[in-house]
């Protein structure tokens, strides 16, 4: 996740000025043995609004296998 500024088509998409803030999102899903199923680049302009993220500890995770 990372804050860059919109470029042309991105400012069309978001509806919003060239060169505005907007938050960058990459994600890369792996299968166990780290083959790339899925990559997503999402942007998001928050505008005044306000964003959270949270992560809370799950016990049960501690078992999975490791790579």
């Amino acid at each position: 996740m990372s804050a860059v500024n919109a470029d042309e088509k991105i400012a069309k998409l978001l509806k919003t000025a060239p060169g505005a803030p907007v938050l960058r999102i990459d994600v890369k899903l792996s299968c166990q043995n780290g083959e790339a199923v899925e990559y997503r680049r999402t942007h998001v302009h928050l505008g005044l609004l306000k964003f959270y993220s949270r992560a809370r500890y799950n016990p049960s995770l501690r078992n999975l296998p490791q790579r």
